[in-house]
């Protein structure tokens, strides 16, 4: 099997393509990350033979995890600390694949701005 040479993915689109690209994948939703508690969070590091799937509008098999709108993203990050401190990371640790991304989605935008700016502090 060929293999996309990325630690994981970051997406905004809602179908599963990506997560069959891998024999080991775990989908990250911000829900998610406020359940597992850090050593399991860590793992998802350490554990090379993950590939991690960030949904980052949720995804269509959790109609729940599903958010579209700015203020609905923004609340997200704020809200789930544990989320936001996850995708920190793996911004400052690995080399991100964007699927399904759009240059222009406010919320992408919102993250990446919002990360520059902690890492400058």
């Amino acid at each position: 099997m060929v293999t996309i040479p990325f630690r994981a993915a970051i997406t905004t689109n809602s179908d599963s393509f990506i997560e069959h690209s891998r024999v080991r994948v775990q989908v990250v939703l911000p829900e998610m990350m406020e359940r597992m508690g850090a050593a399991e969070a860590e793992s998802l590091f350490r554990d090379r033979s993950i590939f991690s799937v960030v949904r980052m509008h949720g995804t269509a098999t959790d109609v729940d995890s599903i958010f579209l709108t700015r203020a609905d993203f923004q609340k997200v990050l704020f809200e789930k600390p544990k989320y936001r401190d996850f995708l920190s990371r793996l911004f400052a640790d690995s080399t991100m694949f964007f699927y399904g991304y759009s240059f222009r989605d406010p919320n992408v935008d919102f993250l990446l701005l919002d990360l520059i700016r902690d890492i400058q502090d």
